[in-house]
């Protein structure tokens, strides 16, 4: 039996997670019209999977993977389902543009949900979970200058209306191997798990954050 004196990280496994939200099926099929119809234009590599909202992503080991599931049912089934909408078109230059998200905020508060059991979440002080404070769906990502120029000229002025009403949150994962300093991804994302909604009080005990 292995003692806390030699603990080896190295012996054990890594998983990088995304809590993420995903849009209903008409909202998706219209992000993917939107996202074909870029890449026709401007010559893109695209790929057309469900389209996503990124709200944390982290590293932290597969075995405990269970008691972080757990926690994230907490969260989900005290949880009220709310509204976004999703207004024209922005943009980070000179590389992405993406469908605005008007209302940031209800999606920031369920991050700040998130942000409650970080603890579970950090691997260690060089790898801390990253929350995302600025909330989008992409279209087109690692443009080239002149793809993003000429896209966004046209897209800046381009209108785009949708909404979403949000009653879940899914977290994705995918292995990645410890070398040295840095972690490497070993494959894509593949689904984990969906938590829904509920609207139901749960009480944690503060100590059960604890690895």
């Amino acid at each position: 039996m292995k003692t806390a004196t030699n603990f080896n990280p190295s012996e054990f496994k890594y998983n990088e997670y995304l809590i993420v939200l995903t849009p209903n099926e008409h909202t998706s099929e219209q992000i993917n019209f939107v996202k074909k119809e870029f890449s026709e234009k401007f010559k893109t590599v695209s790929v057309f999977y469900k389209p996503q909202i990124f709200m944390v992503k982290f590293i932290q080991f597969e075995m405990i993977e269970e008691r972080l599931l757990s926690h994230l049912k907490n969260i989900s089934v005290c949880y009220k389902s709310f509204f976004i909408k999703l207004m024209d078109y922005g943009s980070f230059p000179s590389h992405t543009i993406f469908v605005n998200i008007e209302s940031q905020l209800q999606v920031r508060n369920l991050v700040t949900q998130f942000k409650s059991v970080q603890q579970l979440l950090n691997l260690d002080k060089e790898n801390k979970a990253h929350f995302l404070d600025h909330f989008y769906i992409s279209i087109a990502t690692k443009l080239l200058p002149w793809q993003y120029e000429k896209a966004w000229k046209e897209y800046s002025k381009t209108h785009f209306a949708g909404g979403i009403m949000v009653d879940e949150f899914t977290i994705l994962k995918r292995e990645v191997e410890r070398v040295a300093d840095h972690f490497q991804t070993k494959g894509s994302y593949r689904f984990l798990k969906c938590f829904q909604f509920m609207n139901s009080p749960v009480i944690t005990a503060q100590g059960e954050l604890f690895i």
